[in-house]
């Protein structure tokens, strides 16, 4: 019975693989992917293991920290970043009357198209990444700069073989 739950703990990282990038295993196309969520986009993301930690490199640009959340989850053998952007850009009053510099006609100067409205941009983006040892999600340290989410994972310290006293 445990080697059969070991082996399955196994294959936790590539089942996590296969539902949040199902191209990369053969299975739905992206296009598929993209009628379902038309503004969802995965974070790309950089995954170094080291003897007592992982390192997670999450490419975020233009994302505020306020607008990021980090879960550790699946009894810490894995980490989502769930994130959005919301833009609204407003035409500049001066951008819709363009100026004339002196001595030239207006045939000359080009004409900017008069802009009306307001133009939105709406984005959200998930991304879980499945770990082969389960990390200390008391311990774990997140950082963001330059468009760059640092996740430092401590590994959960298995306590090893413990003696059991027999009463």
């Amino acid at each position: 019975m445990s080697f059969s739950r070991s082996l399955l703990s196994d294959f936790d990282p590539v089942f996590f693989q296969l539902v949040q990038d199902p191209r990369s295993v053969g299975g739905l196309s992206q296009r598929s992917n993209q009628q379902q969520q038309p503004h969802q986009r995965q974070a790309h993301a950089e995954v170094t293991e080291e003897e007592k930690e992982y390192r997670v490199l999450f490419e975020v640009p233009g994302v505020q920290k306020k607008d990021l959340e980090v879960h550790v989850g699946n009894d810490g053998k894995s980490v989502t970043i769930e994130g959005h952007v919301h833009r609204t850009n407003k035409p500049s009053s001066s951008a819709a009357q363009p100026s004339q510099a002196e001595g030239t006609s207006g045939k000359d100067q080009a004409q900017k198209p008069e802009q009306n409205g307001t133009y939105e941009y709406r984005s959200t983006f998930s991304r879980t990444i499945g770990f082969h040892h389960a990390v200390d999600a008391s311990k774990v340290q997140a950082n963001l700069a330059d468009g760059v989410l640092t996740l430092n994972l401590p590994k959960r310290v298995d306590p090893g073989r413990q003696r059991i006293s027999i009463q």
